[in-house]
């Protein structure tokens, strides 16, 4: 934009994500996507990991504004963080984000 005669005291970029740090010890979890089992940690995403073992978890905006990335934890627990894209009902159903959910322990999904 400077180049194209803005002044760089008028110009202002955002960019929006999801936060995912974790301060958990890291510990090794056992994670089922759809009977697929791989070994991950409390880490890293559950989009991300199942990445990262060859896996596709459906998905867009990889933070939290749409969507596309629920599945259900059949078991186990992961932690959901209060993004725009997922409702309390969804949640009380066992839905998460896939996108921004870092399990918590070993957990089975279904997308």
């Amino acid at each position: 934009m400077m180049k194209k005669g803005l002044a760089e005291d008028h110009y202002h970029q955002e960019a929006f994500g999801v936060a995912t740090a974790t301060e958990e010890q890291v510990k090794a979890v056992q994670i089922s996507v759809d009977g697929n089992v791989f070994e991950g940690n409390n880490q890293k995403t559950l989009l991300e990991q199942a990445e990262d073992a060859g896996l596709s978890i459906a998905h867009s905006c990889r933070a939290g504004f749409c969507g596309a990335c629920k599945v259900t934890v059949e078991s186990g627990l992961v932690h959901q963080p209060d993004v725009p894209a997922i409702q309390e009902s969804e949640i009380a159903e066992g839905k998460v984000l896939a996108c921004c959910s870092v399990p918590k322990t070993d957990v089975e999904l279904v997308s």
